[in-house]
């Protein structure tokens, strides 16, 4: 388990893109099922796992800051689904039968303790009712 209290020092929050992070996570969720397929919850540390293979983003990346990025996803949600085009929804590790290892734990800026577990793509992203 991985628990964060804030941004890391070296984390320019002012500057994160949530509808780019949301893609490169699909990317990585299309890269692990062979292809785009709807539903399939996929394991937040697997999806960290395959980005630190990179050589840029495993030296600079840490799954403190990986974590953290996946908060702010979760605080700008409906951001980041309009202008990616995708839908999704985070596991936040409710179900009591997931083991603590599996999951990314923050503390939020309001001071609650969020675990997240997984990430599933649902579908584009519908378009907005009047």
């Amino acid at each position: 388990m991985i628990r964060t209290h804030r941004a890391p020092a070296w984390h320019p929050a002012d500057e994160f893109k949530p509808a780019q992070f949301l893609t490169v996570l699909n990317a990585v969720c299309e890269l692990m099922l062979g292809g785009w397929q709807p539903g399939g919850m996929q394991k937040l540390r697997d999806i960290y796992r395959i980005l630190a293979l990179l050589p840029q983003t495993g030296r600079n990346y840490s799954l403190q800051g990986f974590a953290y990025d996946v908060y702010l996803l979760d605080r700008h949600h409906l951001e980041a689904a309009a202008k990616s085009g995708l839908a999704f929804y985070l596991d936040r590790g409710s179900t009591a039968a997931r083991k603590r290892s599996n999951l990314l734990v923050v503390t939020s800026s309001e001071g609650l303790e969020l675990d997240y577990y997984g990430i599933e793509f649902l579908h584009a992203a519908a378009p907005a009712e009047s």
